[in-house]
């Protein structure tokens, strides 16, 4: 079940797949009929904040903002949900561009 309403709403580069942050970050193909019943990535505690995909590769950038204190990270998976890496960021990143 849905939390809050969803935020920062993004298409993959193909534009086959829809992510969003909805306390988890879920992901679905854009012909689906129906919501998908586990997310692509569960919070574990975390506090998502921002969302990109890449649009050359696929990769998912997840923005947590931690505590709203200190710098935030960025966490890096694979269009299959597998973990990359991750880095630190500003502040409550929230907001990614390509170049």
């Amino acid at each position: 079940e849905f939390g809050q309403s969803p935020s920062e709403i993004q298409v993959n580069g193909d534009a086959t797949k829809i992510y969003w942050i909805n306390d988890d970050i879920w992901e679905m193909d854009v012909n689906a009929t129906s919501l998908p019943a586990t997310p692509f990535l569960p919070s574990k505690g975390t506090i998502y904040y921002g969302l990109t995909v890449s649009p050359e590769n696929g990769d998912v950038y997840v923005a947590d903002a931690i505590d709203y204190v200190q710098q935030g990270k960025i966490y890096r998976y694979s269009a299959t949900g597998e973990y990359i890496d991750e880095f630190y960021a500003g502040i409550i990143p929230g907001a990614f561009c390509w170049k």
